[in-house]
């Protein structure tokens, strides 16, 4: 009886406490979780701990993280099962968050192996979904597939229909925006629409509709891109959506800069930015758009215009910087609070066990054990300190490296656009011609600038890509569409270090530059293959169907400034390059590694 009366007030208690939380948490956030702890150990507090981590999971996520370590143990402590797996899965989200991600995929695999044993079908797809996020955020693109397959495939089996359409459609964004793989996405964001059109999801289905907007962007079928575009600007504009009208209205700006109707381009861009002028949050994309406007004016070589839009987007730039770093701050602070929190449970844990010891052991024995448990705990404490430095300087130096790189990368993008407008001023066609091609020499460079800085490792780069973006840009530049050309690309093994990636990337595009400049006069179905291979040595191929070149002559160690600038690259990185006819121009560019 005494039992049940005590079970009945912890949950009355526990409920009280639940209530207060939605008050106190307005006055005295920070005191919330010290108050949490000192509830009776029961299902209320794990529950109750939980909710207050999840409902700090993007302000304070170190903090949340330890919440819900701390929902963790006394679960165990109970032996609740279910709570230990719904613990382990928000760890493994937290986690997640703050880029801990094998530690996320562990506790995501024991979260899931919980969920199957109990049979929680809903929990066992969100946590094999989740895994395959993790995977997406390191850009491990072939693991995200494999998992969202699965959590396909689990949705399916348990027909739930809601997790069918956010797989669908985060496999679509992959296989668009990463793998190129155009049609396959399309279709999939095709069902993905159809599903949440059935299910009444309509901002998921918006969503979906923007980013099929962006793949038909990326195949070249703008017709298809503005139709959705000009739907989806309809609908936000009915729902009194600004931001998200804003964000439609500059993407149709955006096909008009790609299809060069610049008027167009410019009026669209100048709507969006106007939407955007009292919106909170918005930002990061005013300074997208305010660069994507300098760009339109500089194409239309609007000059003075360029150049105040320059100045009031490195306004915001830097201000957005700022807001970056304050953030930053914000969290580290968050951080140390919470390891001062760990602190004083651990001294308020041990103070309780030496209490209960004095009771059983003898004070000799004693004295023996608090000595030892202090040296293990200074020498604990110590080790964790110095990684926790070593873990905080490694996080300081690559955001210090994605910040240099993103700023290269806008240097050599005013320097390319200096030398666009040179080179439009210039009345001989020979100097002009030199002065543009020295402009696609500093967007090369930009380019492996732009790929850092938008990806985790900023000491190597995906060639693949990058390769891909090149040769893309290139063909663009020199009036070839991605239906009249036929364009191959085969990397093995793509990272490669950024000091290797730098002279291969200008190698590749003098090569690609002169076949479209000289090769393919005549040449009905043109075409370009280069493969890639990093090996025991890395070895460059490029073959066009062109006309050839004379073999004797790009052999020799003289010439033009484009093939001493391939003579010079080679020599720099140790390589040896040859050129010869084989049905159009072959090149191949062979590195050793050094042992």
């Amino acid at each position: 009886m005494g039992s049940k009366i005590n079970t009945a007030m912890n949950k009355f208690w526990g409920f009280l406490w639940i209530l207060s939380i939605s008050f106190s948490s307005v006055f005295a956030q920070k005191s919330s979780l010290d108050a949490l702890l000192k509830l009776p150990d029961d299902t209320i507090k794990i529950d109750t701990i939980s909710k207050y981590g999840v409902s700090i999971e993007f302000d304070k996520m170190s903090e949340s993280l330890h919440s819900q370590q701390i929902a963790l143990q006394i679960a165990q402590k109970l032996g609740d099962k279910k709570r230990i797996g719904l613990a382990l899965y928000r760890i493994g989200c937290e986690e997640n968050l703050l880029t801990k991600a094998p530690q996320a995929l562990q506790h995501l695999q024991q979260a899931y192996q919980i969920f199957l044993e109990m049979k929680m079908e809903r929990k066992l797809i969100q946590s094999v979904h989740k895994m395959a996020q993790v995977f997406e955020d390191k850009k491990d693109l072939s693991s995200a597939i494999k998992y969202y397959e699965k959590t396909l495939v689990l949705a399916n089996q348990y027909k739930n229909e809601e997790y069918q359409a956010h797989v669908l459609s985060s496999m679509a964004a992959i296989e668009g925006y990463e793998l190129k793989q155009y049609n396959i996405s399309l279709q999939n964001f095709s069902k993905a629409i159809s599903l949440y059109q059935k299910l009444g999801f309509e901002d998921f289905k918006q969503s979906s509709l923007l980013n099929m907007a962006g793949i038909y962007k990326k195949a070249k079928q703008f017709d298809k891109t503005l139709g959705i575009l000009e739907s989806s600007i309809q609908y936000y504009h009915q729902h009194k959506d600004t931001y998200a009208e804003a964000m439609a209205i500059g993407k149709v700006g955006e096909v008009y800069f790609e299809t060069k109707e610049y008027k167009k381009a410019e009026i669209e861009t100048q709507k969006a930015l106007k939407l955007l002028e009292n919106q909170e949050g918005a930002l990061s994309m005013k300074v997208d758009y305010l660069d994507l406007l300098r760009k339109i004016y500089d194409a239309q070589n609007k000059i003075p215009a360029a150049y105040q839009v320059q100045k009031q987007w490195r306004i915001l730039y830097d201000t957005l910087s700022n807001q970056n770093t304050r953030k930053a701050v914000a969290e580290l602070q968050t951080r140390f609070e919470t390891a001062q929190k760990e602190i004083q449970i651990n001294d308020l844990g041990k103070e309780t066990k030496t209490q209960k010891s004095q009771l059983i052991f003898a004070i000799i024995g004693l004295t023996v054990l608090v000595i030892l448990l202090g040296l293990g705990y200074f020498l604990y404490r110590k080790l964790q300190v110095k990684n926790s430095q070593i873990e905080q300087q490694s996080r300081q130096l690559n955001t210090l490296m994605k910040e240099l790189h993103h700023r290269v990368k806008n240097n050599l993008a005013i320097v390319s656009s200096l030398l666009n407008i040179q080179s439009n001023r210039l009345e001989d066609k020979n100097a002009a011609k030199a002065v543009r091609e020295g402009q696609m020499r500093v967007q090369a460079m930009s380019l492996i600038h732009q790929r850092l800085y938008n990806t985790e490792n900023v000491s190597s780069l995906n060639i693949k890509l990058y390769l891909n973006e090149l040769a893309e840009s290139l063909m663009q530049a020199y009036g070839y569409s991605a239906e009249s050309f036929d364009l191959q690309i085969n990397a093995e093994n793509p990272e490669l270090d950024v000091d290797m990636a730098i002279p291969i990337g200008l190698i590749v595009n003098e090569l690609i530059t002169n076949s479209f400049k000289y090769a393919y006069e005549g040449i009905e179905h043109p075409s370009l293959i280069i493969n890639f291979k990093n090996d025991k040595d890395i070895t460059l191929q490029l073959q066009d169907n062109g006309i050839g070149i004379d073999e004797a002559v790009m052999n020799k160690n003289v010439g033009s400034f484009g093939k001493k600038l391939i003579k010079g690259l080679s020599s720099q990185v140790n390589g040896k390059y040859r050129f010869e006819n084989n049905q159009g121009t072959y090149f191949e560019l062979n590195i050793p590694k050094a042992a």
